[in-house]
This record gives C-alpha cells, structure tokens and sequence, in this order.
C-alpha cells in the first residue's frame, strides 16, 4: 500500500449521525491499487471511483509543510479527484 498522496476521503454520515458509526471512515488513497482504505481496518476500502461519484464522501490533500518557525504543520484542503 502506498499512501503517500496524502489523499484521503471521510464518509459524510459519520458526522451527520456519530450514534451509529460503524468504523473509522477516514480513508486514505492508495494509489496502487488505486483504492481508498481505512489504515485501522484495511479490509474496508473503497474504490476510487466510487469515493469521488457518491456524494457521500468528502475528498482532502493533507500536505505537510515547514512553517517560519521551522515547525513542520498539515495543510488540509479539499481535493477534487478525477475519475479513473
């Protein structure tokens, strides 16, 4: 697995109904099986094409860069991913 992009996608109804969350629905993009798949339950993946048609999913870049300080921080933005 290679999760290097720093894309990743959370499931939307985790936080609309937190109650019945079923797992952890941050899933990170592996690009070479091009699939999105939870780190805690790697059984539980997504293909990529699914994660970016259904709306339910919200799609990120995590990009870690050096601040003036020196300090390594995350950048989180959305990320619009294009269809396979």
């Amino acid at each position: 697995m290679d999760f290097s992009s720093g894309v990743f996608a959370f499931f939307i109804n985790d936080f609309l109904y937190p109650e019945s969350k079923i797992g952890d629905f941050k899933l990170c993009y592996d690009s070479i099986s091009d699939d999105f798949i939870s780190k805690n339950n790697p059984e539980l993946r997504y293909s990529k094409d699914v994660v970016v048609e259904e709306p339910h999913f919200l799609i990120f870049k995590e990009t870690i860069v050096q601040d003036e300080d020196g300090e390594f921080v995350s950048e989180v933005e959305p990320y619009k991913m294009q269809l396979s």
